[in-house]
């Protein structure tokens, strides 16, 4: 005769025992919650790759109000300038190349797949909207890139350890 173990059915009016322990519980919702906090954190800390030609777009429709410059020297024409904007609940990044004159920024857009501008950026921004503030701001330094996001590296291993604690939920031992 074998023996078996029967589960204790439940009594009237509280809901049927299946299998899943209290932790597991517990795990799942802090699990939840923290795919949320990562979102939000996303959200708002990461950045999101855009084009001069979206922002020049946004300026022209007046839906940007600031813009943050980095790269801008004592002259205000450097090499490269890295322009980031708020598109709604994301923050755009995008690079634009600057050239000291009109005829060198010709020259640099024959040989360069990057957007090109002649003289400072800040002008042609505020060409393109005269109420928009511009601010020369520091680098920002990310170390990690999560399908065309910016995010600090807490962030990554914050969505790593998320990640494979909801696949260990998912894939692990069921009750």
């Amino acid at each position: 005769m074998a023996i078996t173990e029967e589960r204790p059915t439940a009594a009237a009016g509280l809901p049927a025992d299946d299998g899943w322990r209290r932790w597991d519980r517990i795990a799942g919702r802090l699990l939840a919650v923290g795919s949320l906090c990562a979102a939000v954190l996303l959200l708002a800390v990461g950045e999101c790759d855009g084009s001069y030609e979206q922002l020049a777009n946004d300026l022209r429709a007046g839906d940007v109000d600031q813009v943050e410059v980095v790269g801008l020297t004592d002259a205000g024409v450097g090499p490269y300038a890295t322009l980031r904007w708020r598109d709604g609940l994301v923050m755009r990044t995008a690079e634009v190349k600057q050239a000291t004159d009109e005829n060198t920024a010709r020259r640099a857009r024959r040989a360069s797949t990057q957007p090109v501008v002649g003289g400072p950026v800040t002008d042609h921004l505020t060409a393109l909207d005269p109420d928009v503030r511009i601010m020369d701001v520091g680098r920002r330094y990310y170390s990690q890139s999560i399908y065309g996001w910016s995010v600090p590296g807490a962030l990554v291993l914050l969505i790593l350890v998320l990640f494979v604690g909801t696949l260990s939920m998912i894939l692990g031992p069921r009750p």
